[in-house]
């Protein structure tokens, strides 16, 4: 197979090089939302003991709504970006001329949107990426296939963190939404609400850096590959 490997290389990296700029983006912003969530706390339990001012009440309310809206305001950027780099590095899979995939390109990204499926074949994908871009993976030549070695006896540490670490969220997220319907605004609601904020908010900030280690990762390995004479 004649592809031209300089050039699907380089789009390769300049999309892992957006994929995790969001990600830093998304991670700054979730650790801003952490130290955020602490001074929230912090106040609500000053509040319990002395009385604070409207001012530094409004101050805090304006604080996590910025907060808040920025974190919103990049989860579809990053989250579009982490897609373009996986239908990318599943596309260099074919060009690379890995036998037997399992989904295409178009599938590979769209496992993530399917509800239920999306429990785990994005963990199916990630992990077919992942054994099928390792360097003890044969390499394709014009005639010669790639010929993959088998797969791991255990689950890359790596991967497997990105994906609980993702579930976690996901979950902690919907206890979130729980939390703030119909709950009345006691202080002490206020503060359990705060301090599962906080800890969702840990959980985000180490998914982005799972991911990003993954993205550089697996583009490395890709690039890897494009440089053995015979896949370009």
């Amino acid at each position: 197979m004649k592809v031209n490997g300089l050039s699907t290389l380089r789009t390769l990296e300049n999309k892992a090089r957006w994929a995790r700029f969001m990600y830093l983006i998304s991670l700054a912003l979730a650790c801003i939302a952490v130290l955020s969530g602490l001074m929230q706390i912090a106040l609500i339990v000053r509040a319990a003991t002395v009385e604070i001012t409207e001012a530094e009440a409004n101050a805090n309310d304006v604080r996590q709504r910025i907060v808040g809206i920025s974190r919103l305001v990049a989860i579809l950027p990053t989250a579009i970006a982490f897609f373009i780099w996986i239908h990318g590095a599943y596309r260099n899979l074919v060009l690379l001329g890995v036998p037997d995939l399992t989904y295409s390109p178009a599938w590979a990204v769209g496992g993530f949107r399917v509800p239920v499926l999306n429990f785990f074949r994005p963990f199916q994908v990630m992990c077919e990426i992942w054994q099928k871009s390792d360097p003890a993976t044969s390499l394709a030549t014009a005639d010669t296939p790639v010929e993959v070695q088998g797969a791991p006896k255990t689950l890359p540490a790596l991967l497997v963190a990105w994906w609980v670490l993702t579930l976690i969220s996901y979950v902690f997220g919907r206890i979130i939404l729980q939390m703030f319907k119909g709950t009345e605004n006691t202080l002490q609601s206020l503060k359990t609400q705060s301090m599962v904020l906080v800890v969702s908010d840990a959980l985000t900030a180490l998914t982005a850096v799972a991911a990003i280690v993954l993205v550089g990762r697996i583009t490395r390995w890709q690039s890897g590959k494009w440089s053995v004479p015979g896949t370009t």
